[in-house]
């Protein structure tokens, strides 16, 4: 015992930087695994980030050109409406008709989203930012793509073959010019007022499918810069 407490009295400086070697090395191999695990999960974080912006520029472009393909129709059905003079064939009015009452179906991009919701959306680490994220996806453009597929009044082609009919004999063909008559008047309108209220409906409509369209548009640019802003930190 007395060896023992000799030895100890000799070499304790040693064996004391010896266990403080051990320590160093211990806590520093934690602090480099530490290190290691949070630069690979900003890497992944900046990663997806980069792709939801990519994945939402791309729905910029479907959202800008369906609210353009939207308010463009729905000059088209004021001015059948309204009746007036056009110079063009008989086959482009019909192709104006056509899209008059066309639906259009925006897509949105999910991959990027899908990839977040897979790894744990806790890996944005800005909550404004993951908030902003999961509310766009979450509830307007779902909401919009949910309004054109399932609620039947932002479906137009429902009334196209029914207007088609009853419009068309209404087309007067000249030799420069094409005259389209105001679809019902007078006493006409009153015999066809079914007609009529189907072309007011799915120009309300219309109007009312622009509105939610630059709501959404809105909403995915705000996103982009917000992102933007957290790739610039």
């Amino acid at each position: 015992m007395n060896r023992i407490f000799i030895t100890l009295k000799k070499k304790w400086p040693e064996y004391i930087l010896e266990i403080l070697v051990i320590t160093i090395g211990i806590l520093g191999a934690y602090a480099l695994n530490d290190w290691s695990a949070n630069r690979s999960r900003k890497q992944t974080e900046l990663k997806i980030l980069k792709e939801i912006k990519s994945n939402l520029e791309l729905d910029l472009i479907d959202l800008n050109e369906n609210r353009q393909e939207h308010f463009t129709n729905l000059k088209v059905l004021d001015s059948l409406n309204r009746g007036e003079e056009f110079q063009l064939t008989k086959e482009q009015v019909a192709l104006n008709f056509y899209g008059a009452f066309r639906d259009y179906i925006y897509t949105p991009q999910r991959s990027a989203i899908e990839t977040l919701t897979a790894k744990g959306v806790d890996l944005i680490t800005d909550d404004s930012l993951r908030i902003d994220i999961l509310r766009l996806y979450d509830f307007y453009t779902t909401a919009l793509v949910k309004m054109e597929e399932e609620y039947q009044p932002s479906q137009f082609t429902a009334d196209f073959r029914y207007i088609q009919d009853r419009y068309y004999a209404r087309l007067d063909i000249t030799a420069d010019s094409l005259r389209v008559q105001p679809i019902f008047s007078g006493y006409d309108w009153l015999k066809n007022q079914d007609v009529t209220i189907r072309i007011d409906r799915t120009m309300m409509q219309r109007r009312w499918m622009v509105k939610r369209y630059d709501e959404c548009i809105l909403r995915v640019q705000e996103t982009i810069d917000h992102i933007d802003q957290k790739l610039k930190d």
